[in-house]
């Protein structure tokens, strides 16, 4: 999932210096075509188009029935595009747009958070211009990073809470001694070709947490698919959760090949030194298994079962629980309301192994949690209407229709908007929930969305703008290691803006040599690695993608495109003509110039009622975002 969202991230600035934290030339523009990137992985990167001699590009797609070429004219691509540039440049279109249909780049991030003290009692203090005073503490500060650092940990205590319930009602011995710890240790290793050293690197290095914790996140994981799949004869017999995620003849099949692999992982682990054939490869294959069936049966679970205190009603320091009461059947009652026991994570349970978060890694986390704050303070100011369960009862309503279906749309959504969990994605969309709630009647009528249609077009019918971006990140790299200098890189962006306007160099040359000396920056510094994935992700320096993926999907997580990425491509769209290199703008972790290389349609024709769905979507995020940046942006620190 994780890889998916890096794919759509691939393009933006921000992205560079986010994937340094986490740890971690092209031909003319107007040639470009769009593709997909994937991470090095040692083998070769899809094949780029071919050029064909009859005047078009052929494309190798992958298809159930396996990879097939698909020829596409220039003809058409010209005429697309044709159509596109025609709409983009009539001046009856470009009138109507109005501020409230991006957020100008100018106006945002004007605050600065490298001077945040954090091992201070409030880490940061602001006044709003409607008067509020919002503190961000070191209470707060510490389940955030812990909620988001600590996830995994997290999400397998609760699990193992759970399957310690289903254990008990089948009757099955729940846990494993030391010895059977041991023994699965060893044998995951010997499958995944590992040393007992690089078996604990990797662990660390997916759960982002020292050894003792990592360690025990698997351990908890091993321990409730060992409970959550009991020996049975049939699927009828399997615990309610599990069956949520079988819809057909081919799920029961996988089903009991799951349950006969983990019944075989479990006596495995009984009696180790049984002389048992295909130990290893059982074992590997039961874990590669249940990962993808828990894909398809948990969301249910972390509806029904867990929380978090974004979501509200949590003890002090408590950062997630779940529900130890009796399955809820179809009920949408939140989970803390739920009869039975709770069983509550606290900060003090995984902060201690937490990795510590790098220098950039933490101003990212703590402008998360600063919009976070600030932007319920001001909905709580202004009667933002609906209560936590108002709004956890929408959520799980809408999120019951999708559960067992092949596809888990709400995990896709999920991923595309770039959030680390469920618990995320529930937190950040109920404040725009909660703004939606408090607007006056009226406010998404039809006469309001097809006046928004009128204007954005682009954006409601999901053209696919090609950008190409010269990036001057904040963050530069020496043999003391990493710090942040926006005047430098302000500096750096505006003296290649100024030659690029003068002809003494081209935008993609340009754009190519900045990059080669950011990532040699970072290559001198002994950061190698990162800079190698920084010049595969980045080298391209174009962005070609739908709308509305572009502004969900292009960001960490959906409070950084409130002024940062869905602007980068509204400002693009509707300020820049085609080949004009914009001003330069400033972004969360970057200075960028950017210019607008094409728009291409997605459809030639098409009316407002086709294209109804992505209006209101982009209606609502487009009036959201004004909102928010609003608040964001008249802001004073007063710490």
């Amino acid at each position: 999932m994780k890889h998916f969202v890096i794919v759509l991230l691939a393009a933006l600035a921000i992205v560079a210096c986010w994937m340094f934290y986490r740890g971690s030339d092209s031909a003319g523009p107007s040639r470009q075509r769009s593709r997909v990137l994937a991470p090095p992985t040692g083998k070769k990167a899809s094949k780029r188009p071919k050029i064909s001699s009859e005047g078009g590009r052929t494309h190798t797609t992958q298809t159930k029935d396996g990879e097939v070429e698909v020829f596409l004219h220039d003809g058409a691509v010209r005429k697309q595009e044709e159509a596109a540039q025609k709409y983009l440049s009539s001046p009856e279109w470009t009138d109507l747009v109005k501020d409230s249909d991006y957020v100008p780049l100018e106006e945002a991030w004007v605050m600065d958070f490298t001077g945040v003290d954090f091992d201070a009692d409030v880490l940061i203090a602001v006044e709003t211009e409607s008067g509020l005073n919002v503190e961000v503490t070191q209470e707060e500060w510490r389940r955030y990073v812990s909620l988001v650092r600590g996830a995994p940990m997290i999400l397998a205590k609760l699990f193992h809470s759970r399957a310690a319930e289903v254990a008990k009602e089948y009757g099955i011995p729940f846990g494993l001694t030391d010895e059977q710890w041991q023994f699965y240790m060893e044998e995951d290793a010997e499958a995944r070709s590992m040393s007992a050293e690089e078996w604990d690197a990797s662990v660390r290095g997916a759960y982002l947490l020292d050894l003792e914790g990592a360690r025990r996140t698997r351990r908890n994981a091993v321990e409730a698919v060992t409970a959550y799949y009991p020996p049975v004869e049939n699927v009828e017999e399997l615990p309610s959760l599990l069956k949520r995620g079988i819809k057909d003849q081919g799920d029961r099949k996988i089903a009991m090949k799951l349950v006969g692999l983990v019944a075989k992982m479990r006596s495995d682990l009984e009696d180790p030194e049984a002389d048992v054939p295909d130990t290893v490869g059982d074992l590997a294959a039961a874990h590669n298994f249940t990962d993808l069936f828990f894909t398809r049966s948990l969301p249910y679970f972390e509806i029904s079962k867990t929380w978090s205190f974004l979501d509200g009603g949590m003890p002090e320091n408590a950062v997630a629980a779940c529900s130890l009461g009796p399955d809820p059947g179809n009920t949408l009652t939140p989970p803390w309301l739920l009869p039975g026991e709770i069983d509550f994570v606290y900060v003090e349970d995984v902060w201690p192994h937490i990795v510590p978060p790098s220098f950039p890694e933490r101003l990212e986390l703590i402008r998360e949690l600063f919009w976070w704050e600030v932007l319920t303070a001001e909905l709580d100011n202004q009667g933002g209407g609906g209560t936590p369960e108002d709004f956890w009862h929408l959520h799980a309503e809408q999120q019951g229709r999708k559960i067992g279906i092949p596809i888990d749309f709400d995990r896709i959504t999920m991923a595309i908007g770039g959030f680390r969990s469920h618990q995320h994605y529930r937190g950040f969309s109920s404040v725009a929930w909660r703004f939606a709630t408090m607007q006056e009647e009226g406010w998404g009528s039809d006469e309001a969305l097809r006046e928004h249609y009128s204007r954005n077009r682009v954006f409601a019918e999901n053209w696919m703008p090609a950008m190409e971006m010269i990036i001057v990140p904040a963050f530069h790299f020496d043999e003391d290691g990493v710090h942040v200098d926006w005047d430098r890189s302000l500096a750096e962006a505006e003296d290649a803006r100024a030659q690029i306007l003068s002809g003494e160099v081209d935008f993609s040359t340009m754009r190519a040599r900045l990059h080669r000396k950011f990532v040699k920056e970072i290559a001198d510094a002994g950061y190698a690695a990162s800079a190698e994935m920084i010049d595969y992700y980045m080298g391209p320096g174009v962005m070609a993608v739908r709308m509305p993926q572009a502004g969900m999907g292009l960001g960490e997580n959906s409070f950084r495109n409130l002024v940062d990425c869905t602007s980068i491509i509204r400002n693009a769209v509707c300020r820049l003509d085609r080949g004009e290199a914009s001003p330069v703008w400033r972004t969360s972790g970057t200075y960028i110039v950017l210019r607008l290389v094409t728009v291409r349609a997605a459809e030639l024709e098409g009316e407002f009622e086709d294209f109804r769905k992505f209006a209101v979507d982009d209606y609502h995020k487009t009036q959201f975002s004004a909102w928010a940046n609003g608040v964001l942006t008249g802001l004073r620190l007063v710490n």
